[in-house]
């Protein structure tokens, strides 16, 4: 009787499991680095938007030297910047 050369069940098995193993352990490291690269892409398209709003406000309104930001927007420094973040700067996004 000719011989067969071919794998075990038991063979197949247990390279799949080693297989599995392997994926189990990279996979977390690979989400997570493209993760932080959407991210970083994320952060770059935000800075950029933002500095064109700026450099738009300042063409419109001037030196940012010379903005009014004690424009009565209320008490609270934290509110003023916000109020005039959105009048002067965030209508140019």
């Amino acid at each position: 009787m000719k011989k067969k050369n071919a794998f075990t069940l038991a063979e197949v098995l247990i390279t799949l499991g080693i297989i599995g193993v392997v994926a189990a352990m990279t996979l977390p490291t690979l989400v997570q680095k493209h993760q932080k690269k959407v991210i970083a892409t994320r952060l770059k398209q935000t800075y950029s938007q933002l500095y064109q709003a700026l450099n738009m406000a300042q063409a419109d309104y001037g030196d940012m030297k010379n903005w009014d930001v004690n424009d009565n927007y209320g008490t609270s420094k934290v509110y003023k910047w916000q109020k005039f973040l959105q009048k002067n700067i965030l209508l140019h996004i």
